[in-house]
């Protein structure tokens, strides 16, 4: 992941109050989290679609840091899926609801597992909508051979007991990507819970 860090000098500006991490359906940028303030600086951290030029801008009036970042020539449309809390508890499945997702050409598929896991945006978060990320901090591209998409996960992974876990949002990947027909999902153990299976389909 690459990550450009922001230092803002605060003066006498107010606190920064907004949510440590942040979601958006950018072309170029992906997330943006906050890494730190040490009481001089505040510090954040920039997760772009891929490696670009940027340019960072002082302005006034009001006083703002502007980050100008060289969006991808061309990006196609994928899909993330995320459980859907209202009315969870008594909604029959699926659970999920999907939501438009800019990723890149070449990379369509991680690309949407990147956006999945920045999670929702503030406006759908709103909406009730929810990443379920079972303590898991990432992926690895997808590997894709006879039309099964092996996929690893990385950090500690554990579903809590819940019948809803990350493995219920990224199953329902191959429905926007013709060649894969199969998922198959590994903990950092190498262990699987299941063969390759069928997605289940999502509310879009």
């Amino acid at each position: 992941m690459n990550v450009v860090t922001l230092p803002v000098v605060p003066a006498s500006a107010p606190a920064f109050t907004a949510p440590p991490r942040r979601a958006y359906t950018l072309l170029g940028v992906i997330q943006v989290v906050d890494t730190g303030d040490s009481g001089t600086t505040t510090s954040f951290g920039i997760r772009p679609v891929k490696s670009a030029a940027y340019k960072i801008y002082a302005l006034s009036k009001p006083s703002r840091i502007v980050l100008d970042v060289t969006t991808p020539q061309r990006t196609v449309w994928a899909r993330a899926h995320f459980l859907g809390t209202t009315g969870f508890n008594a909604a029959p499945p699926p659970y999920t609801t999907s939501v438009p997702r800019p990723v890149i050409p070449s990379a369509t598929a991680y690309g949407a597992l990147q956006r999945l896991f920045a999670g929702p945006a503030q406006a759908e978060r709103t909406q009730g909508l929810r990443f379920v990320g079972s303590g898991v901090a990432g992926s690895s591209r997808p590997a894709i051979k006879g039309g099964i998409a092996r996929i690893h996960l990385t950090g500690p992974c554990t579903g809590g007991g819940s019948t809803f876990t990350v493995a219920s949002e990224i199953a329902l990947m191959p429905k926007r990507f013709p060649p894969v027909k199969r998922v198959k999902i590994y903990d950092t153990a190498e262990q699987t819970g299941r063969s390759p299976a069928a997605p289940t389909p999502s509310r879009r």
